[in-house]
């Protein structure tokens, strides 16, 4: 087992706390996630323009399908999962462990 030292950033977890303004339903998403998908889909898409000068048609349809498949994630996340309405008031919230460990070391 190594023994790495964790920073502030590995012990922050931050999340979007998102509430439907049509019918009131509450619900979470992690931001890490939200930009893992964002840079999945950028990536796809600078991808997908160096294939397509590299006369392989099947790795442009895959990384067409990547790119599609990580906006249709995205935007799910950006959905009301009662209603399927997009509009909503969006908080963030950030969980920081990393003052109570510092805290409980000293």
């Amino acid at each position: 087992m190594t023994n790495t030292k964790l920073t502030e950033k590995d012990l922050k977890v931050i999340e979007f706390k998102r509430i439907c303004n049509e019918c009131g339903q509450v619900w979470h998403s992690l931001k890490n996630r939200e930009d893992a998908l964002k840079k999945e889909e950028n990536d796809s898409a600078c991808q997908t323009s160096l294939m397509a000068c590299s006369c392989r048609p099947e790795a442009t349809a895959q990384y067409n399908r990547n790119k599609m498949a990580a906006q249709t994630d995205l935007n799910s996340m950006k959905k009301c999962p009662k209603c399927g309405s997009t509009n909503f008031k969006e908080t963030e919230i950030t969980f920081d462990s990393y003052e109570k460990r510092k805290q409980s070391s000293n």
